[in-house]
């Protein structure tokens, strides 16, 4: 993913997570990341995969969001969650 996608991505999450007032710690932790991690994310210097944009909707209450990626996210035992 160019870094140009990255930024793309991640400045629409943060800007939610702002007017949502959330802090990053406690968004990261419902998101079970850490808060490095989401701050990477945010800042467009680390890519997301399916589950963790999933777990980043549902921290964030985008409900259509997390709705139309839950059938593509598998939990480890290797059903769908």
């Amino acid at each position: 993913m160019t870094a140009e996608r990255l930024r793309t991505t991640a400045t629409p999450l943060r800007a939610v997570r702002l007017a949502q007032g959330k802090p990053q710690g406690a968004t990261a932790k419902k998101a079970s990341m850490s808060a490095a991690q989401l701050s990477r994310i945010e800042h467009g210097k680390q890519g997301l995969s399916i589950p963790t944009l999933y777990k980043l909707a549902l921290a964030l209450e985008l409900k259509g969001l997390a709705k139309s990626l839950r059938p593509y996210v598998v939990t480890i035992e290797g059903s769908r969650d």
